[in-house]
């Protein structure tokens, strides 16, 4: 009996000390990190991102969504609540004028050589990659829109004077009045994709404009949306990463955007 509790005992001390070993194999474990990112695509971000990188560094993410300009606000105002920061090339310029992004050496970030060399400092050395880019187009439902559209002429064509035979400067008072005829044509202005998305595939909306990277997700729900990359071109940018100044584990931000 006092052999089997003396090997019971020891078995128990290995396991613990296995334990810890483990435990100390990951070169974060206790550290939190708090990023500040878009609310688009949460579920797969979670699932493909924040647990494996979790569980690969031991770390905690605290991630904290919503819209830019009300993000910018926040991490402005407050900068001590955040480490790293997820959002868009001009709301990067905002933040950087406002003196609350860091910099830091990409050098050691070991995948930046797996990039374009245009996404690995869009900001200038110094400051973070970017991680996509992005442009802006036209999404029509082709089962529902009797017109095919190929142009931002083409989109706004039914709200223009000349359609209606109208001349600036001469019939002012019957063009806006033919504006507000067609007001209800505008269903929404929208402030976020995923509303627009609902909407195309609740038939409420038939045209959009939508970054490339919604109509992917609008895509898969009904492939009689179309894409158009309009003739006279369009708006195109990135979207980065960068680490908020007074980030307390900047080795652990930087192993993020890694």
């Amino acid at each position: 009996m006092k052999k089997f509790v003396t090997l019971l005992v020891t078995l128990l001390v290995i396991a613990s000390l296995s334990f810890c070993a483990v435990a100390e194999e990951k070169p974060f474990a206790g550290q939190t990190l708090t990023i500040s990112t878009f609310s688009f695509n949460a579920e797969l971000l979670q699932k493909n991102v924040y647990d494996p990188f979790e569980a690969a560094t031991g770390a905690k993410l605290v991630v904290d969504t919503g819209r830019n300009p009300e993000r910018v606000t926040k991490i402005v105002e407050s900068p001590e609540d955040y480490d790293v920061v997820i959002i868009g090339d001009m709301f990067v310029d905002q933040l950087r004028e406002a003196g609350v992004l860091e910099t830091f050496d990409s050098s050691k970030l070991s995948n930046i050589s797996g990039i374009y060399e245009n996404a690995r400092a869009p900001m200038g050395e110094g400051y973070g990659p970017a991680y996509t880019f992005n442009r802006l187009g036209i999404v029509y439902d082709s089962a529902f829109c009797d017109v095919e559209i190929k142009s931002w002429a083409d989109l706004f064509y039914y709200a223009t004077a000349a359609a209606f035979g109208l001349e600036p400067g001469k019939d002012d008072e019957a063009i806006f009045a033919k504006l507000a005829e067609l007001k209800p044509n505008v269903v929404k202005t929208w402030t976020s994709a995923n509303d627009t998305i609902t909407m195309l595939n609740q038939g409420e909306i038939s045209v959009a404009v939508l970054l490339d990277y919604s109509y992917t997700t609008a895509k898969n729900a009904n492939p009689d949306y179309i894409w158009v990359d309009p003739t006279e071109g369009s708006f195109s940018g990135y979207n980065m990463l960068n680490i908020v100044k007074g980030c307390e584990n900047k080795e652990l931000a930087e192993a993020f955007i890694d």
